[in-house]
């Protein structure tokens, strides 16, 4: 039988060939839903043992669409979101899972009518840290620049703060944690709780995590604007399903 865990194990061997593959294994379908995976653990897998959040829901809605008979093809490779961005504005690609919201997607892409997952932007500081901030303005005034990862939401809600440093030169989760940990000159890392919580953990740093004042965010699935209306449609029903059998639910506690 076809399991997501011979879908992931697939994807290690295509992955240096740069090949795409089917999440479900019905390749004689018509109609296929191109979708991609992000440089991002636990959203994406790192280890083909171990499927993350989005592999899990791109699993979900792939059984379903082969009902319908229409083919999930999924890019192995992981990618920074943005060459993402890239191949959807293309059209080299139909759609990711796990996107906030920024001005520019929210002009150039179609949003999901439901969430799929929610998280929380935190910040992260090396354990001795004194200062205790609730919000982000707290942080104006610091004289250190909060990292932040290029080109995502968690950016363009800091730069929304006025007076706050922000740098946002960043791409490696993992390289950036390690570089707030060897005490340099920044203080703050401003991502999302999924991350940096399965980070410091996996890598033993002597990081914490602030959680702010603020609410959890939303994270959708985004469309390419060259997908065909009528393939959305069917993607955007069975994520209506998905919420309401309690599935996305279930596969987000697990994260």
């Amino acid at each position: 039988m076809f399991t997501f865990d011979t879908l992931i194990k697939t994807a290690a061997l295509l992955a240096c060939a740069g090949w795409s593959f089917a999440s479900v294994a019905d390749e004689t379908a018509s109609e296929k839903l191109r979708v991609v995976r992000q440089d991002s653990v636990p959203k994406y897998g790192l280890y083909p043992s171990e499927p993350g959040l989005c592999d899990e829901i791109y699993s979900a809605i792939g059984a379903r669409l082969a009902e319908e008979g229409v083919h999930l093809e999924v890019n192995p490779q992981r990618l920074p979101i943005q060459r993402i961005v890239a191949l959807l504005m293309r059209g080299d690609a139909d759609a990711y899972c796990g996107a906030g919201t920024t001005e520019k997607r929210e002009e150039t892409f179609t949003y999901s009518d439901l969430p799929v997952y929610y998280t929380r932007n935190v910040l992260v500081a090396r354990v001795n840290d004194p200062l205790q901030p609730k919000t982000l303005e707290d942080l104006v005034g610091t004289g250190e620049p909060v990292m932040a990862f290029f080109g995502t939401s968690a950016a363009a809600r800091l730069k929304a703060v006025p007076g706050l440093m922000v740098d946002d030169g960043f791409s490696d989760v993992a390289a950036t944690l390690k570089l707030l940990a060897s005490k340099s000159r920044y203080r703050f890392f401003y991502y999302h709780d999924l991350g940096v919580e399965y980070l410091i953990q996996e890598h033993k740093l002597p990081l914490k995590v602030i959680y702010l004042d603020v609410p959890a965010i939303p994270q959708w699935m985004i469309y390419s604007p060259t997908l065909d209306a009528g393939i959305r449609s069917k993607v955007e029903q069975i994520i209506a399903r998905l919420s309401e059998d309690g599935t996305l639910d279930s596969i987000n506690k697990r994260y």
